[in-house]
């Protein structure tokens, strides 16, 4: 499947949040389903950052409040790669912990993004090799009061002045070489990409065996916006030349051009500064009555008719 990319003049990305102030993930987060608090702990130090973590899950549909703690958390900076990192997380009764990479905006958090992978020598913000940066998204996945269950596949990109090649990476037990090098070959065209992709000490791969063939890279038709990239869909959603559906996504892309995200920040910075007073307040409340499913009705008894059904017919003496 094939992508074509017109760029526009006006083209321009949007920054992601919090380029300007020190990468922190101390404080509270929040999202639909949860709360996430990580203590200050040692979060003052640059190259390294840990605490106890506590978590809130919103159940009842959000009416209740359900607190739970025992867990712990440490965070490495990537200074390569301009505000991500690798988040660990200590679970109560295990050992060991489970690491999470995530990009931390002021405000946001995200772990569905991508990382640039070489230089942008192209033609616009997009152009090269961008391969993903987290694998712990998803619906079910996430920063979780158990351990993750990490993506059995994640997705790189490349970007030339003409197509985009969405390039789907699978795990493997093969042992990982970050000098290992796969290729797309297209129309005469030769473009390189890392062969593997190591996340939370699981390694991924785009070509088979000791092949360096990236194995059926998607290529497909889109529009780059302001802020937008217009793509052809199919059915679910899969990308598809020529195809009459067509989607708007946003993006992003991080002020250092290292970092670009297509989704949603998965949780954000919460306004509750006080959080045990928060679950207290919360908890007091009660669930408004509910309506009944039916309206009100003023019911006529036909009481004579009902009693001739009784007699069998007979009128009734009275």
């Amino acid at each position: 499947m094939l992508f074509l990319l017109y760029i526009y003049p006006s083209a321009r990305p949007l920054p992601l949040e919090g380029q300007t102030a020190a990468s922190s993930i101390a404080g509270i987060w929040e999202n639909r389903t949860r709360i996430i608090s990580f203590d200050d702990g040692n979060a003052s130090r640059e190259e390294y950052s840990s605490g106890k973590l506590g978590f809130v899950l919103k159940t009842w549909y959000g009416w209740y409040y359900d607190e739970m703690t025992g867990y712990t958390w440490s965070y490495v900076p990537n200074s390569m790669q301009g505000r991500s990192g690798i988040l660990t997380i200590t679970y109560p009764n295990r050992r060991g912990g489970s690491m999470i990479p995530v990009y931390i905006g002021e405000d946001e958090l995200y772990l569905d993004f991508l990382v640039r992978d070489d230089a942008n020598d192209g033609e616009h913000p997009l152009a090269g090799f961008w391969k993903a940066g987290g694998n712990a998204s998803g619906s079910a996945n996430g920063i979780m009061i158990i351990p993750p269950r990490y993506s059995k596949e994640v997705y790189g990109y490349y970007f030339t002045p003409d197509n985009m090649y969405r390039i789907r990476y699978w795990l493997t037990d093969m042992e990982y070489d970050p000098e290992a090098t796969a290729f797309i070959m297209d129309d005469g065209n030769e473009y390189e990409v890392g062969k593997f992709i190591s996340l939370s000490g699981k390694t991924y791969t785009c070509a088979a065996g000791r092949g360096r063939l990236v194995r059926n890279p998607e290529k497909t038709a889109y529009t780059l916006g302001v802020n937008t990239v217009g793509v052809h869909t199919h059915g679910s959603g899969t990308l598809l030349l020529g195809t009459p559906d067509k989607k708007e996504l946003p993006f992003r892309l991080s002020a250092d051009g290292t970092i670009l995200s297509f989704a949603e920040p998965w949780i954000t910075r919460s306004a509750i500064t006080d959080l045990e007073n928060e679950i207290s307040t919360h908890n007091r409340m009660r669930r408004p009555q509910r309506e009944p499913p039916l309206e009100f009705m003023e019911l006529d008894f036909r009481w004579d008719e009902i009693e001739e059904i009784r007699n069998n017919g007979a009128a009734s003496e009275n």
